[in-house]
């Protein structure tokens, strides 16, 4: 699945089910707020809180026999796309790091070398 952004989050309805596997409307609910609120984070170029490992490992309490919950299919799908979202942009924030080290690696030998040039080495 590819990821998802927080406003495509806030844009989603997820089916509600009678029968067949289904979990608690209030703990889905609530934890996506915070993932949510974690992609908000991620998009603005701010480490989330959670990690795709947290998101993709999350459980949540079934609901007993007839008692309306979210479809757990559904619900598992979306908690892929937020896993995939929240993995892509720490990629990208890992990359990010790394050309930013290595510019500033750059820098000094140019500024090295720079210096040299001025004191007649090179």
């Amino acid at each position: 699945m590819t990821g998802i952004t927080a406003a495509e989050l806030a844009d989603v309805r997820i089916p509600r089910r009678r029968a067949g596997l289904r979990y608690a409307i209030g703990a889905v609910d609530d934890f996506l707020e915070r993932a949510a609120a974690d992609l908000r984070k991620v998009e603005s170029g701010v480490a989330a809180s959670l990690s795709s490992d947290d998101v993709t490992f999350q459980e949540f309490p079934t609901v007993g026999l007839f008692g309306l919950g979210y479809e757990a299919d559904a619900v598992d799908a979306l908690l892929d796309g937020i896993s995939a979202q929240l993995n892509r942009r720490g990629q990208n924030a890992q990359h990010g790091q790394l050309r930013a080290a290595q510019d500033a690696s750059d820098e000094a030998k140019l500024r090295e070398m720079l210096e040299r040039i001025r004191r007649g080495e090179l």
